[in-house]
């Protein structure tokens, strides 16, 4: 039964001095590889959590940008409406001021 059971490794040995220097330490190797790995995704995780918080913060400034932005423009085109109507009368106030003086002098030239 154990005959069959470790057939595949029959003919391999396992003594360690026959081994090279890459077989004696690959346990050893594998084993750093794998704490490495473990740190590498530590870290990948904490990047990552950084990453997150720092795009919730970035889409929280970029829709206040966009707030104001709008804020920016509705003032902008009431500014422009103002300056208009401030333009239209006194463009009325001059033609009123004129007409009054013409008609001023009228009645002085007729009396």
């Amino acid at each position: 039964m154990l005959k069959e059971q470790y057939k595949q490794f029959q003919g391999n040995s396992w003594n360690i001095l026959k081994m090279n220097p890459i077989q004696r330490t690959l346990p050893l190797r594998m084993r750093f590889k794998e704490v490495r790995i473990r740190h590498l995704e530590k870290q990948l995780d904490y990047q990552n959590e950084l990453l997150k918080n720092f795009m919730e913060l970035n889409d929280k400034e970029r829709s206040r940008i966009q707030c104001i932005e709008k804020i920016r423009k509705s003032m902008s085109m009431s500014l422009v409406r103002y300056s208009k109507d401030v333009e239209q009368k006194k463009t009325l106030a001059k033609n009123m001021a004129n007409n009054l003086l013409d008609n001023m002098e009228k009645d002085f030239a007729s009396s």
